[in-house]
């Protein structure tokens, strides 16, 4: 008949409120705000990260994306043992990186409620905790 067939799947309506509210908090915080917030937390993030003798992925500083941070995995450490020590004992995901990169990288993710520097103090933790521990378990 030549009529084009309409769209016959529903929306999920937790996402329409989930992206309201988003819109909602960062319009009261504001766009420029909200930007710089994630820049500073970023930098905690690298400025941590390196006092624990870690490597970040992207060394220019000026090309880093703030709110994902791949992290090089040091020589003779587990990245998997590192991850499930976090995980199991913070709570908090920190996956290897993707494809070829899975054991090389750990990823660190700062968007939205997890750019907090009281966020930011928690990881940081809970790597030096995890990195001791899996150290002194396999020798690195």
């Amino acid at each position: 008949d030549g009529s084009s067939r309409g769209y016959h799947h529903t929306e999920m309506v937790g996402n329409v409120y989930m992206l309201r509210e988003s819109l909602a908090l960062l319009s009261e915080k504001g766009l420029e705000n909200s930007w710089r917030d994630h820049k500073e937390c970023a930098e905690l993030l690298y400025e941590g990260l390196e006092k624990l003798g870690l490597q970040l992925l992207v060394k220019d500083k000026n090309i880093r994306n703030p709110c994902v941070t791949p992290i090089k995995v040091p020589d003779g450490i587990n990245r998997k043992a590192v991850s499930e020590y976090i995980m199991k004992h913070y709570s908090v995901d920190i996956p290897g990186g993707l494809e070829d990169m899975s054991d090389v990288v750990w990823r660190i993710g700062i968007m939205g409620y997890n750019s907090k520097p009281d966020n930011i103090a928690l990881v940081l933790k809970a790597f030096g905790e995890a990195l001791d521990y899996v150290r002194n378990k396999y020798g690195a």
